[in-house]
């Protein structure tokens, strides 16, 4: 059986097109986890302004516990850990984040909703992490 050209082309194009898409995809991801990494693994505040392309729940886990870390004990009234920007809206649901977080319930608060901007504040008030859509 001869395969027709034009579909072998198609077919190459097809295949072009997809190795394209999940090399700078998989660059895309890559790059926006490495970025979030290093900063909190970062004690510096100037990495409070964070934009990415996307952000998965394990990382606002992360983001959370950071926040609490460089907080918790320090005498700020309400202050702003990590003020993040995203290229897409994302659906933020503390269902979904709680359980990642390795702190006890009382020490975080996650308001819920649908955004592209959302930052975690310090409550010194309320001796808790929140995080606001």
């Amino acid at each position: 059986m001869e395969m027709p050209i034009w579909a072998m082309i198609t077919l190459g194009i097809a295949l072009l097109t997809a190795s394209m898409i999940i090399t700078f995809g998989s660059e895309w991801i890559f790059r926006s986890g490495t970025h979030l990494e290093n900063i909190i693994k970062s004690d510096s505040p100037k990495d409070s302004a964070i934009m990415l392309p996307h952000i998965t729940n394990s990382q606002i886990a992360m983001l959370i516990e950071k926040c609490y870390e460089q907080s918790s004990g320090k005498k700020l009234e309400k202050h702003v850990c990590f003020s993040v920007t995203l290229d897409t809206p994302t659906k933020i649901k503390k269902s979904e984040i709680a359980p990642m977080v390795n702190l006890p319930p009382d020490k975080f608060f996650i308001y819920e909703g649908t955004t592209s901007s959302f930052s975690i504040i310090w409550n010194n008030k309320q001796n808790r992490v929140e995080v606001r859509t």
